[in-house]
């Protein structure tokens, strides 16, 4: 793990990354920071949401609620109209 320290120069990794996304404001770090953990952060986003339904994407459940997948239909019986055209 790496340890904090108080030193008044930057590491070695920093240097680097401050070079290699040309940071130079506040926003530039902040779009640095969202394109390094953007994907990792959805990962553990999508895992919380499988474990809070007790199921994966596009996997079949009897349950009502589905997300990213459809069930078939109950077909319903078919019941005539009553309203007809009328002709004058």
């Amino acid at each position: 793990m790496m340890q904090i320290t108080n030193d008044s120069k930057p590491s070695v990794g920093l240097s680097a990354l401050v070079q290699e996304y040309n940071i130079q404001s506040a926003e530039d770090v902040q779009e640095t920071l969202k394109n390094l953990l953007g994907g990792n952060i959805q990962s553990i986003l999508e895992a919380e949401v499988d474990q809070h339904l007790g199921y994966k994407p596009y996997e079949r459940t009897d349950s009502t609620n589905s997300r990213n997948s459809t069930k078939p239909k109950k077909e319903l019986p078919y019941v005539a109209s009553s309203s007809g055209s009328s002709q004058s």
